[in-house]
């Protein structure tokens, strides 16, 4: 076959008396969520071809690259046999299939590194003939959001009442910490306000912090020793918590489900349930096939 460029269009003009294809333009590309589940995930993409020509062109083969931040993710394919019409719009229809578990680990190392912030790149090409001439039109989409999960924590985890005579949480820092293939650390200082007039001691071993999305704890964790809690004071209770990127198999179909949206909640237990509670927090959202969320 002949790739059309500056020297192939001169090649093609005794194509169909002469005429050299006009090369075809894509209108938009639109994905959805196919099945999914916590072994395979699948997107279903409909990019949209206007061919300009009188005649019909032929879709030999079409295919794009998924990235985010450069890391590979997957490999969109022709889905079905195809035929752009003369002189108007037809749909390609192209299927991603991606292992579950490999794809999020590999998603959420490039968005954290990333300061939580993911570019998802689209690229790639629906190549088409007419005779011995082949035109690869290009297919190009990106899309970008953002989430602040430490930053969500930090302005949620608050449960002191403007009066009152339990322990609370006044305030809470969270960051990032060691990562790897499977797992993701979680740092955080609780400030535990003792409105009693004498020292409370804390056993961080029975004290839990857990993040859970959609009703799926991914990630838990707790203190290490005891920490007495000042009298009518307020202490920093630190506390290690892991992010488990096995447990993201479980919840990811959730996710899906509700078009890339959950609802996220801090469940904190301290001091055997004498202070525990659920805290609401923003809700987390992605776009790899639902629309791009609001930036935080």
């Amino acid at each position: 076959m002949l790739a059309l460029g500056a020297v192939g269009a001169y090649a093609a003009l005794q194509l169909r008396g002469g005429a050299v294809p006009a090369a075809p333009v894509v209108e938009g590309v639109e994905h959805e969520w196919g099945e999914v589940d916590r072994d395979r995930s699948v997107v279903l993409t409909t990019v949209t071809v206007r061919n300009p020509n009188d005649f019909a062109l032929d879709v030999v083969d079409a295919r794009f690259d998924i990235r985010a931040n450069g890391v590979p993710l997957g490999e969109g394919r022709l889905a079905e046999p195809a035929a752009l019409a003369p002189e108007r719009s037809t749909d390609v229809r192209l299927v991603t299939r991606v292992d579950t578990g490999r794809f999020l680990a590999d998603w959420w190392l490039s968005h954290l590194a990333a300061n939580e912030t993911t570019v998802l790149a689209v690229a790639g090409t629906v190549d088409v003939t007419s005779g011995p001439v082949t035109l690869a039109v290009p297919v190009a989409e990106e899309r970008t959001w953002r989430s602040d999960v430490p930053g969500a924590l930090a302005s949620a985890l608050r449960t002191c009442p403007s009066s009152g005579l339990a322990p609370c949480i006044a305030s809470s820092a969270h960051e990032w910490g060691e990562r790897n293939a499977s797992a993701t650390t979680l740092q955080s200082v609780l400030v535990v306000r003792n409105p009693a007039p004498f020292p409370v001691p804390l056993p961080l071993g029975a004290a839990t912090l857990e993040l859970r999305l959609n009703g799926v704890t991914v990630a838990k964790g707790a203190g290490d020793g005891v920490v007495v809690l000042a009298a009518r004071g307020d202490t920093e209770v630190p506390m290690t918590t892991a992010l488990d990127h096995g447990a993201l198999r479980e919840w990811w179909p959730t996710h899906v489900a509700r078009c890339e949206r959950s609802e996220a909640v801090a469940r904190v237990n301290l001091l055997g349930g004498l202070l525990a509670a659920d805290v609401p927090l923003e809700p987390l959202e992605t776009a790899f096939a639902c629309d791009a969320p609001t930036a935080p």
